[in-house]
């Protein structure tokens, strides 16, 4: 009986550590280091928290940090788009609107010393004239593109302006996104019967009111914008006081000196 027990003992064990062996080869073996379980940790709960803990068990530890690397470039970029627009976005210095990065491309203006002044549209830039002594436009026809650009050299607040090219026309139509530039009268006539082209400002590409103004760009300036000053200095009052006194005492003595010799004459003859 003892032999009988003892033998079933060892088939029993024998049976047993195949199993050990086998639970044993499916245990993970530790071969990282301490730093990389605390950056396996970390790389988890990043994916817990924007993932979810179950998806998070789903992926392995390569697609992890993938995701991870996504998610932090994602964040970085958004954050330095909203920057790089709230420093581009500027008010317009005629009419008070924000100067979007294509109106900064598409009007430029500059005065005599080189400053740079940002507008909204056409008629704010031609509106800058008689603000400053001497300025210069450039801006590209609405109807054809940027191969037929349109330029104002204006001086002495508007009282002189070249315009490039002469037929240039200016179509005021009451509001920013309502003015158009235009090369010459066929470029003005289309503008106003289309409303814009694909080469119009995005966010001008509107139909033009039937009351918009159609004028060359150098008569709508002359009209609407320049106010030429004065150059001449003035004399001041009180110099023309002196010179009026001045003069009335040289003919008051030249008078009296007549007067007098006439009875000196007379004195003599008596005599």
């Amino acid at each position: 009986m003892k032999d009988r027990k003892r033998m079933q003992e060892m088939l029993f064990s024998a049976k047993d550590e195949p199993n050990q062996a086998e639970d044993a080869s499916k245990q993970p073996i530790k071969i990282c280091s301490e730093s990389e379980s605390s950056a396996t940790e970390t790389f988890n709960n990043l994916n817990a928290k924007y993932l979810g803990a179950g998806f998070s068990e789903m992926l392995t530890e390569k697609t992890k940090v993938t995701v991870n690397v996504l998610v932090i470039a994602s964040l970085l970029i958004s954050g330095m788009a909203s920057l790089a627009s709230g420093q581009t976005i500027v008010q317009c210095e005629s009419c008070g609107m924000d100067v979007t990065l294509e109106s900064q491309s598409r009007y430029r203006v500059t005065d005599g010393n080189r400053n740079t002044h940002l507008v909204e549209c056409y008629m704010c830039a031609l509106a800058l004239i008689n603000d400053y002594e001497s300025l210069h436009i450039e801006t590209v026809c609405d109807w054809y593109g940027p191969d037929f650009p349109v330029t104002v050299d204006s001086s002495n607040y508007g009282g002189e302006v070249v315009v490039s090219p002469l037929t240039a026309m200016f179509l005021r139509g009451g509001s920013c996104v309502t003015a158009r530039a235009a090369y010459n009268q066929t470029a003005a006539d289309n503008l106003l019967s289309e409303g814009f082209s694909q080469f119009t400002s995005p966010e001008q590409r509107y139909a033009l009111p039937s009351s918009t103004q159609v004028k060359l760009v150098s008569e709508a300036i002359e009209m609407w914008y320049s106010q030429p000053r004065t150059t001449g200095t003035s004399t001041p009052l009180a110099l023309i006081l002196v010179a009026v006194i001045g003069v009335t005492i040289v003919i008051t003595s030249i008078f009296a000196y007549r007067k007098l010799g006439t009875r000196s004459r007379q004195t003599e003859v008596k005599t």
